[in-house]
C-alpha cells in the first residue's frame, strides 16, 4: 500500500506529478522559451519545496541562457542580465546541494558554472566531491583534469 503525503496523494502519484512538471519545463527550455520555462519551474518549486530537482532544473535553464548570451555577446554589451543570469544559476545549484548534499547533478552543475567564470579552484572543489560522491563520470574527470590545469 503507497504511504499517503500531507495533500493526500499517494508518494508516486506526487513523483509522477514533479516528473511531468520537469519534463513540461524542459520543453519550454528545449525551445528556448526561457521565460516560460523559469515561471514554470518557480511554480514546481514552490509546489515541491523539498525536492532539488526543479532546483537543479532552474539552474540549468539559467546555465543555457547564460551560454546563449555569451555566443551572441557583443564587446559594448551591457552584462547586468549576465550577472543576474549567473546569480540566480549558481542561487538555484546551491539550493538544490542544500536539500540533498549528495545530488551530483547540481554539483557538477555548480562546477562548470565556476569555470566559466575562471574560478577554477572553486571549480575543482565541486568537481572533486562529485566524483567522491559518484567515481563513475568519465566526462567530469575529464572537466576536473582540464581545470587543475588552469590553477597551475
Amino acid at each position: 500500500m503507497s504511504q499517503e503525503n500531507q495533500t493526500g496523494k499517494s508518494d508516486s502519484a506526487q513523483s509522477r506529478r514533479l516528473d511531468d512538471l520537469l519534463a513540461q519545463a524542459e520543453a519550454l527550455s528545449d525551445e528556448k522559451r526561457w521565460d516560460e520555462a523559469v515561471a514554470a519551474l518557480e511554480k514546481t518549486i514552490e509546489r515541491f519545496p523539498d525536492s532539488p530537482l526543479p532546483h537543479h532544473a532552474l539552474s540549468v535553464v539559467y546555465l543555457l541562457r547564460l551560454r546563449e548570451d555569451y555566443e551572441h555577446l557583443e564587446v559594448w554589451e551591457d552584462l547586468a542580465d549576465d550577472e543576474r543570469l549567473f546569480e540566480s544559476a549558481v542561487d538555484e545549484a546551491e539550493a538544490a546541494i542544500d536539500l540533498d548534499e549528495e545530488f551530483v547533478p547540481a554539483r557538477n552543475n555548480l562546477a562548470t558554472l565556476f569555470a566559466l567564470r575562471g574560478w577554477w579552484k572553486a571549480a575543482v572543489e565541486q568537481w572533486e566531491t562529485s566524483l567522491t560522491i559518484r567515481p563513475d563520470q568519465s566526462r567530469v574527470r575529464e572537466e576536473l583534469n582540464d581545470a587543475r590545469k588552469n590553477l597551475e
